[in-house]
C-alpha cells in the first residue's frame, strides 16, 4: 500500500467520443490512507504511472484532509 492509498479495482469502460469514435476510459476504485473508498475514471491516455498516480493521491489526499475537519 502507497502512504496516500491502495488501488483496490480497476473496470475499462467504453464511450463514443466527441468525433464518434470509441474511446477506452478506466474506473479506478481506490481506499485512501484513512479507509475512504472512491472511484476516478480516467481517460486510456492517462494512464501512464507518471500521470495517474498524481491524479488519484491528489484525490486521496483531499478526502483524507476533508474527514479530518
Amino acid at each position: 500500500m502507497a502512504k496516500w492509498g491502495t488501488v483496490m479495482g480497476v473496470a475499462e469502460i467504453r464511450r463514443i467520443g466527441k468525433a464518434g469514435d470509441i474511446e477506452s476510459w478506466y474506473r479506478y476504485t481506490v481506499t485512501t490512507a484513512k479507509g475512504i473508498t472512491f472511484t476516478e475514471e480516467v481517460a486510456e491516455a492517462n494512464t501512464s504511472a507518471e500521470i495517474l498516480e498524481p491524479i488519484l493521491k491528489g484525490k486521496a489526499e483531499r478526502l483524507d484532509k476533508a474527514l479530518a475537519l
